[in-house]
């Protein structure tokens, strides 16, 4: 059955959780407060993820003008769509850890849905893999430091949010409504719930940060694919949901209270998978002591201590010419090598300072057939990330050398990373897929309310958007 392995991880969940009212959220905080944190008012910052918009999607119904709520509401300060940039994989679990900790993969480790922590494979998918995440990541986020800072937040989320002043728990219903594909339910619940807090606590003890994580979108787009009807349905939906939430928070400002609002995605998606391939498999026929770690648009592989550095070689070399396969990155020292079947390039390392990132970088690009294509792109001087991207942005998927960097250079990066092409996965398990490096699936929407970032130009990366925000607080 193609669904199994999700509705078995929610079904755990069922097991785990019992009820949980709406009304929990706002009993909880108001519990939590303390009043000797508010001695003058301060601003309330909300983001709005709707996982799995794709910024085609967004920018597509805004030109129809098919999402009145959203647009009116965020075109009162900027009437203007930007876009930013995920990390990689373009993932959930890596770019919201990336998002609520401002930090890059490399920092806070979550490189995938799936990673090696302790030597055993996680799924972040799975309910029970959720104590993990925490202990990974329970000093590092928002939440944390807003508290170390005397500062209230509320994580309306089912995942993440554990160290917030108050925090949504999936329960018992939520998940069954998951099972049964009632997404409206699991999303409403949320929405209703910070609806409900701001209804019952004062304007003048809200908290300073509000975390709104909303799912149905992201898995109606794996059911029936990101461009059906049904998922453009479910954003018009949503657009009408949000409405009496945004009605609240544009009183608040009437009455003088600072609100600042942003919504953004985690990831886009592949516009249309064409066809499976279970590369997995014909791996595991060589040899079923390679690890892998299925993500449907890209494998990470971890080989067995016997490989020699030869063999690994070889077995990537012919991966790389396989029809199914976009790329295959690996890295050895102080270089991350990637070929397919047009290019070879490298990507080299040397400590340096740059802005966010504690290396340089220096690449070559080679064209397989020079015979007519003679090109050769090389920077043989170091710089910093964004500058070698902007180099070879011709010939590569965008941002493509700054994700790799960030990635490999993560101590516990697996040994190789073997990337579909577009419009296929390597697993078949959904309609819509996404985690790898096209634009579909990185780039990502940001619309503010009250707000404005300077870089907003560069196309950001999803953990440079809240930066800033409570730095003069």
């Amino acid at each position: 059955m193609k669904f199994l392995p999700l509705i078995l991880s929610h079904l755990t969940l069922l097991l785990l959780l019992g009820c949980v009212s709406r009304y929990k959220v706002s009993e909880d905080y108001r519990s939590n407060l303390s009043p000797q944190q508010y001695i003058s008012p301060r601003s309330m910052t909300v983001v709005i993820l709707v996982d799995g918009l794709p910024l085609y999607t967004l920018q597509s119904l805004f030109q129809k003008h098919q999402l009145k709520n959203i647009q009116k509401f965020f075109s009162k300060t900027q009437n203007k769509m930007y876009s930013g940039r995920s990390v990689f994989p373009s993932v959930t679990y890596a770019n919201i850890t990336s998002l609520l900790t401002k930090s890059p993969v490399n920092h806070h480790h979550i490189i995938g849905n799936k990673i090696v922590y302790n030597d055993k494979v996680v799924n972040f998918e799975n309910p029970s893999s959720k104590k993990t995440l925490e202990r990974i990541t329970s000093t590092q986020d928002i939440f944390y430091k807003l508290n170390e800072r005397k500062m209230n937040s509320v994580g309306l989320a089912h995942t993440f949010g554990g160290n917030a002043t108050s925090h949504m728990q999936t329960d018992l219903k939520s998940g069954l409504a998951i099972v049964n594909k009632n997404y409206d339910y699991v999303d409403d619940k949320l929405i209703d719930a910070f609806k409900s807090l701001l209804e019952d606590v004062p304007e003048s003890y809200w908290p300073d940060f509000v975390f709104l994580h909303l799912v149905g979108l992201d898995l109606t787009s794996h059911d029936r694919g990101p461009q059906s009807p049904e998922a453009i349905d479910y954003l018009k939906s949503l657009d009408h949901r949000l409405e009496p939430l945004f009605r609240v928070l544009e009183r608040a400002e009437g009455h003088g209270k600072s609100v600042i609002s942003l919504l953004t995605s985690d990831h886009g998606f592949d516009r249309g998978i064409e066809k499976f391939v279970s590369l997995e498999k014909s791996i595991y026929e060589i040899d079923d002591d390679v690890q892998i770690l299925n993500e449907g648009r890209y494998l990470a592989v971890n080989f067995p201590a016997s490989w020699p550095q030869k063999k690994r070689k070889d077995f990537l070399k012919e991966a790389a010419q396989r029809s199914s396969v976009g790329m295959v990155l690996y890295r050895s020292a102080d270089t991350i090598h990637f070929e397919n079947q047009e290019f070879l390039g490298t990507i080299e390392y040397t400590n340096y300072s740059c802005k966010g990132t504690p290396y340089a970088l220096r690449t070559k690009l080679q064209k397989r057939d020079i015979k007519y294509h003679k090109v050769k792109e090389s920077r043989n001087t170091y710089a910093c990330p964004e500058v070698v991207d902007h180099f070879v942005s011709h010939y590569l998927p965008p941002f493509f050398i700054t994700n790799m960097a960030a990635y490999f250079w993560e101590k516990a990066h697996p040994d190789a990373v073997i990337l579909a092409k577009d419009h296929i996965s390597f697993i078949d398990q959904y309609i819509g897929h996404h985690g790898g490096v096209s634009a579909d699936e990185v780039m990502i929407p940001i619309l503010l309310r009250n707000a404005n970032f300077p870089t907003l130009n560069k196309h950001p990366h999803i953990e440079d958007l809240l930066k800033g925000f409570f730095s003069s607080r």
